[in-house]
């Protein structure tokens, strides 16, 4: 599993002072969806998952760059929520694929299901932060990993779920 530099907010030099909040959390989402992809490939537990993460995943130097130390506790909210509310998840996630009664079944491709899953439950857990920043976070984690298009489909989804569970 490779932490991408998704963007400079990634890494502690291109910062030159202290990451900022907003940073901390988008590293946090890379750092859910990656480990939610590992626990959908590999027979491991929540909390031992999070463990590793936390003593050799999160905030570690990649290639001898520092990277920024995610917020911790937004990436086990965001992994803990997706596997202990996960039929809920899917279940927002097959309505939002569902548009003009062209039934479209949810991806079964781990990485864009972890997207997309990770995504659509901070739409709905976490009505504090601002729907626009959720979804451009994991519009930025899905150009980091896929160029054919999937971000059309991770938008869509996202702001069918937005509308779903915002008023």
């Amino acid at each position: 599993m490779v932490f991408l530099g998704i963007s400079a907010a990634m890494n502690v030099e291109a910062q030159k002072s202290e990451p900022s909040q907003n940073a901390r959390n988008s590293v946090a989402r890379l750092a859910a969806v990656q480990a939610l992809y590992q626990l959908k490939n590999n027979d491991e537990s929540v909390p031992m998952l999070i463990e590793e993460y936390r003593q050799h995943r999160l905030g570690k130097p990649l290639d001898d760059i520092e990277m920024v130390r995610p917020d911790s506790l937004l990436f086990e909210r965001i992994l803990k929520g997706v596997t202990e509310h996960g039929a809920t998840v899917q279940d927002m996630l097959a309505a939002a694929l569902n548009k003009d009664g062209q039934q479209k079944s949810v991806p079964a491709e781990p990485l864009l299901n972890a997207i997309l899953s990770c995504g659509a439950l901070e739409l709905m857990a976490h009505q504090d932060v601002d729907a626009p920043i959720i979804i451009d976070d994991y519009l930025n984690i899905t150009h980091a990993f896929y160029d054919q298009g999937e971000h059309k489909l991770v938008n869509a989804v996202l702001d069918r779920i937005k509308a779903m569970t915002r008023s």
